[in-house]
């Protein structure tokens, strides 16, 4: 129980700390996020920018940055070896060129397929890992994280967000955790 407390905190807190090469992008939303008023809007990209380049890929998380957007949602799965990737469905039949359930399938057997673009055509891109996403994004652009996961892979993700962020730069939905510690205060 103290584990679940510890990792929904990490979740629940933007942990303050600075960051070598922070964007004004960055910066500027992180003061928003901080203290919001009515004068600034935030600009959030679903799945990234993924009108040009594939749904929650690096590529359109890559655009996303360039065109400078404040954050970007982005949708959290974990494989069956407990690899956090970003996987909006729970199988990869409409994202990808292959079909089943990422949480039965390794990461190594998931890179086998491309991620599909816009009109459903083959792209060369690849499902990324919440490690890759964080090494890549960390003081350029805002991760919304949306957990598709089972509370106990949250562990897992926590475990790459300490390791790569401390949690800074993130900030989460999970319906299913808020649900799961309601039923387990009352």
């Amino acid at each position: 129980m103290k584990r679940l407390i510890s990792t929904l905190l990490v979740f629940f807190c933007v942990i303050l700390g600075l960051f070598s090469q922070e964007s004004q992008t960055y910066i500027d939303a992180k003061k928003q996020l901080q203290s919001p008023n009515d004068n600034m809007v935030l600009v959030t990209a679903h799945s990234a920018a993924h009108q040009k380049y594939p749904e929650n890929s690096i590529a359109s998380i890559e655009q996303a940055i360039r065109i400078v957007v404040d954050i970007v949602e982005l949708d959290i799965r974990v494989t069956k070896d407990w690899i956090p990737i970003l996987m909006h469905d729970g199988t990869i039949d409409r994202t990808t060129s292959g079909t089943g359930k990422p949480h039965k399938m390794t990461y190594e057997a998931l890179q086998k397929f491309q991620l599909l673009g816009s009109e459903r055509e083959i792209t060369k891109y690849k499902t990324p890992t919440l490690e890759e996403v964080l090494q890549l994004t960390k003081g350029k652009i805002w991760i919304d994280l949306d957990m598709k996961t089972y509370i106990r892979q949250l562990d897992n993700v926590v475990d790459v967000l300490q390791k790569y962020s401390n949690g800074e730069g993130c900030f989460f939905m999970m319906e299913n955790v808020l649900r799961f510690l309601k039923n387990r205060v009352s």
